[in-house]
Parts: C-alpha cells; sequence; structure tokens
C-alpha cells in the first residue's frame, strides 16, 4: 500500500470529520440566526461585517500564511532545526503586527465599511450598526491569526485533528450568545459580535494546549524576531498573499454588488455561501490541507509518488466533489426549507437562497480542483504562478458580476463566481501539466465520468421528493430535518453502489487501501 496516498486518505478522514462537526454546527448557528434575525437590516449588517474576520481567517489559516510557512518550516525540521527557536520568533512577530494591526482597524472602521459596502448608506440603520460590529469583529482578528500560525506548526507535525476541530468551537460561542446573551445588547445582533471574540479565544486556548501536547513547549517572549525559517516564509508570502487577496476580493465584489441590490439580497448570498462552504471545508479545503505537508515533502525527495500523489488527489477530489455538487443542486430547496424556513426567515427568503445556492454550487468541483493544485504549487515554492491565476479570477469574476447583476441579481452574483471558479481550474490544470509532465489524465478523465453518472440516480429522487408539500411550510424541523438527511444517506449508498459497478479508480483505491489496512486480500 502507497504510504502517501494512505497518509492522504487516512489525514483527510481526520480533517473531514473535524470540519464535519465544525460545519454541522454552523449549520445549527445559522439556523438560529436565520430565526433570530431572518434577513433583517441587521443581519445584512452582519453578514457584511463578519466577511472582515472571515477573511482574515483564510488569509492565514487557509491562505498565506500556511502556504508559504508549511514548505519552509517541513524542510527545517527534516533537516533537524530547532522548532522551539521557529515559535518563539514567528508568535513574537506576530504580536507586534496584529497589535498595531487591531488598532488601526478600530480606528478606521467607517471607513473600510464604506470600501466594502458602499451601498449602505451613511445614516442607515446598516451602517450605523455596522461600525459598531465591525470594531468589535476586530478583536476575534487578534485571536485567529494566532490560532493560524498553532495550524501551521501542528499540521508540519503531521497533526491535524486540532486545526480541524477548533473552528467548531466559534460556532458553539455564537450558538450560545444568539441564545442566551439575545436581550443582554441592543441591538441584540451585538450579541453575535460578542459571540464571535469569544470563539477567537476558546480556539486559541485549544490550539495551543495541543501545541504544548505535540513540540512540548510553549512559545516564549523573543527579542529576535526574525529566524531564518521566518524571513524565507515572509519572502514568499507577498505573492501568497496578493494572490489570496485577489481571491478574497472576489467574495467582496458580490458583497459591493449585492449592497445595491433590495433589503434581503446579502442575506440570501450568505446563507447560500453557508451551504456552499460545507462540501468544500469537509472536502475540498480538507484535501488542500492534507496534501500541502505531503507534497513539500516530496517534491524535493521523490518525483515519482509526488506525481501519482498528486493525480490520486485529484481523482479523489472529483470523485467527492461532483456528487456534493449535484446533490445541492437537486436538493436545495429541501435543504434550504429544513434549515432555516422557520422564525422571520420566509417564503421569498426560502426561494432567493435556494436560487443563489444554485449559482454557486455549479462551481463546487472546479474549487475542489483549485484546492488540490494551488498547493501543489506552493509545495514547489513557486507562489507566483497562483497569484497571476487569483488576479485572472479577480477580473473574470468582476466581469461577469457587472454583466449579469442587471437581468440576474443576486442569482449572477453566485454563477459569475462560479464561471470564475472554473476558468481558474483550466488554467491551472494547464500550468501544471507543462510543470510536471502528465498525471494520470486517463484515469483522472475515468473518474470523472463515472461520478457524473454514479450521480444520476440522485435526479431520479430528487424527482420523486422536491413536489412534496412539506418543503413550502414553514417551521416542521423535526420533521423536514430526518427527510432531508434519508434523502442525503440514500443518495450516497446510490452513488457509490454505481461507482463500484462503473469501477470508478479512487472507489476502487480506497477499497483497495481499506482491505489492506485491515489485512484483508
Amino acid at each position: 500500500m502507497d504510504r502517501g496516498k494512505f497518509f492522504i486518505a487516512k489525514n483527510l478522514s481526520v480533517v473531514s470529520l473535524g470540519t464535519l462537526v465544525s460545519r454541522i454546527l454552523g449549520f445549527v448557528r445559522d439556523a438560529v440566526i436565520a430565526d433570530r434575525f431572518g434577513a433583517s437590516p441587521f443581519a445584512d449588517a452582519f453578514f457584511v461585517t463578519f466577511r472582515i474576520p472571515n477573511l482574515f481567517r483564510r488569509f492565514l489559516g487557509e491562505g498565506a500564511l500556511t502556504a508559504s510557512f508549511i514548505p519552509v518550516l517541513s524542510r527545517h525540521v527534516e533537516e533537524g532545526g530547532d522548532l522551539g527557536e521557529v515559535m518563539d520568533s514567528a508568535f513574537s512577530l506576530l504580536f507586534l503586527i496584529l497589535t498595531i494591526l487591531v488598532l488601526l482597524g478600530i480606528s478606521l472602521a467607517p471607513y473600510i465599511l464604506k470600501l466594502i459596502a458602499p451601498g449602505f448608506s451613511e445614516k442607515g440603520i446598516r451602517f450605523l450598526v455596522g461600525v459598531g460590529l465591525l470594531r468589535v469583529n476586530f478583536f476575534y482578528i487578534f485571536f485567529i491569526s494566532f490560532v493560524a500560525l498553532c495550524m501551521g506548526f501542528l499540521n508540519t507535525m503531521g497533526h491535524f485533528f486540532a486545526p480541524a476541530v477548533g473552528p467548531a468551537l466559534l460556532n458553539v460561542a455564537m450558538i450560545f450568545s444568539a441564545i442566551f446573551l439575545y436581550k443582554l445588547f441592543h441591538p441584540s445582533i451585538f450579541a453575535l459580535s460578542f459571540g464571535v471574540v469569544l470563539g477567537g479565544v476558546l480556539q486559541l486556548f485549544f490550539q495551543v494546549f495541543f501545541l504544548k501536547k505535540v513540540t512540548g513547549r510553549l512559545p516564549r517572549p523573543r527579542m529576535k524576531l526574525f529566524h531564518p525559517v521566518v524571513v524565507e516564509s515572509a519572502r514568499l508570502m507577498p505573492p501568497v498573499f496578493l494572490g489570496m487577496a485577489a481571491s478574497q476580493i472576489n467574495v467582496f465584489i458580490g458583497t459591493i454588488l449585492a449592497s445595491f441590490l433590495p433589503f434581503g439580497c446579502v442575506s440570501y448570498l450568505y446563507y447560500a455561501d453557508r451551504l456552499y462552504q460545507f462540501p468544500l471545508g469537509v472536502f475540498s479545503i480538507a484535501l488542500g490541507t492534507v496534501v500541502l505537508p505531503l507534497f513539500s515533502r516530496e517534491a524535493d525527495a521523490n518525483w515519482r509518488s509526488f506525481r501519482e500523489n498528486l493525480s490520486f488527489s485529484l481523482k479523489f477530489s472529483l470523485f467527492l466533489s461532483i456528487p456534493a455538487a449535484v446533490g445541492l443542486i437537486l436538493f436545495r430547496i429541501p435543504i434550504v426549507s429544513a434549515l432555516f424556513f422557520r422564525g422571520r426567515f420566509t417564503q421569498e427568503a426560502l426561494q432567493g437562497t435556494s436560487l443563489a445556492l444554485l449559482g454557486y454550487a455549479i462551481g463546487i468541483p472546479a474549487f475542489s480542483i483549485t484546492k488540490v493544485l494551488v498547493p501543489t504549487f506552493y509545495s514547489l515554492k513557486d507562489t507566483k504562478t497562483p497569484f497571476y491565476i487569483s488576479v485572472l479570477s479577480l477580473f473574470t469574476n468582476t466581469a461577469f458580476g457587472i454583466a449579469l447583476l442587471k437581468p440576474l441579481r443576486y442569482f449572477g452574483l453566485a454563477l459569475s463566481n462560479s464561471i470564475s471558479i472554473w476558468i481558474s481550474a483550466v488554467v491551472l490544470w494547464y500550468l501544471m501539466m507543462k510543470r510536471v509532465g502528465a498525471f494520470g489524465i486517463r484515469d483522472i478523465t475515468k473518474e470523472l465520468l463515472a461520478s457524473l453518472l454514479s450521480s444520476l440516480p440522485m435526479a431520479i429522487l430528487a424527482f420523486a421528493s422536491n413536489s412534496w408539500d412539506i418543503w413550502w411550510k414553514r417551521g416542521f424541523f423535526l420533521r423536514k430535518f430526518p427527510l432531508v438527511l434519508a434523502l442525503i444517506l440514500l443518495s450516497a449508498t446510490f452513488f457509490f453502489a454505481s461507482s463500484k459497478l462503473l469501477s470508478s479508480p479512487s472507489f476502487l483505491e480506497i477499497e483497495r487501501m481499506v482491505r489492506g489496512r485491515f489485512g484483508k486480500v
């Protein structure tokens, strides 16, 4: 059994399981928010301002810090370098940077909000409340940035559990605040921002506990801020940072354009994006997290294994993402109804969120491909190519977003996001083939066709179940949720059975690994 493939499959299961717990709690959180605030101006203000701390989390936890730091730190550890000195230097430098950043963010909050939501009137309720929410959220940035640094050290050392489970604490804190602290704040939406900051504190303590357990020590203040590993990581970081900036500006472009639409449209896109992010977090982002440390080691040592594991990762990403996309598209109304259709969440919001989800879900397979290929470029210490692709994605998303805004409104914004992701995935694939040569294109094509065909039974199930009247009735969570869960489990059963019949390469590979793991013939 190939050790690299087993490493990917084993740790992907750990990261996916932890992410699954977090995302399920995230749905509970969003259900509570939908019940308390619906698609109101207060909800619009919170969702817009919450994008800022989310932006930093993605920059650091899923982007610039890990992409530039892990390859350099992995080589340092492989060569027997001192981990403690790197830890002390990195934490001390980050503390200095964050202190300045948070103070500036709080001072400039009104100007930042004007930039990210120019459609909010300065005298309107969304702007006035949004400034206060944004100032509170900046404290979360301080804590989540240290969390991201802890994650970089833990992932380099082969520990994926704590980084995967940690985000669940944010959801727990927000749920607690929305339910129990709801009446202590005025406006009550501030309870959510308080929960955000509390979640950051809990996550940091959780990561630090495991950091000490894995490394045997805690970070210490250090006057010498610029360790060679930190310096080399910083040298690789600007293209990654700019690439992530371009990628995240895509998100803000949607927010900026949506701010010119009527009340509720920002919320439709937020709720749809939350559902869209579920399979991305559980499978795609999790896979990108696992492959980066592995590819960083293999890029210098085992080129043949590198190509084989790249091919396996791409096949596996398609194997998981295609049925996820098909499922969200086909069952979008039952899913949105079961999770959100209660309290102040109206039937209009149900239809709007479902339509936005359709636009987003089309891009899931392409996003999964990019989440394998981008870390692969980083492992080769090529941070410029992903940057150029991010800029390309920025321009295509902006162009299609503007073109589709008037005729398709919020659906056009979601669809433009998917179009730009597909263009990026195709270009990244082409450039990677030029860089490393062929990496199992025949098997990958077979996987694509097998996954599409294996997803067909879902269409039959969706045709039979989507016409049920219960999806258009408010409430009934205890009846709707088990029905949706049963539909998802039945669809998954059909998909895996069909994959076996069609000899899907990923299914057969996983089956071989499972048999080898447990000593079966």
